[in-house]
């Protein structure tokens, strides 16, 4: 075993329900994986790195996206 993490979507991680990469965090928002990408980079999205892979809670995500909402008129 090399240390890098399985080439799934979806990561388990001990004390985390589900984790998700960047890819998979724009499919299930429908955000534009370059957005994901900047705000991950400026420390908008909560994340953590396990070596190079960058993991975001999927419920840490999901509350993110409700906090960021802006209400239509």
């Amino acid at each position: 075993m090399d240390g890098r993490l399985p080439a799934k979507k979806e990561v388990e991680v001990r004390g985390v329900r589900r984790c998700i990469r960047i890819p998979q965090a724009a499919k299930e928002s429908g955000l534009a994986l370059g957005s994901i990408r900047k705000w991950v980079a400026q420390g908008l999205i909560p994340h953590f790195k396990v070596g190079r892979a960058v993991l975001i809670d999927a419920d840490e995500f999901q509350e993110w996206l409700r906090r960021t909402r802006v209400e239509g008129r």
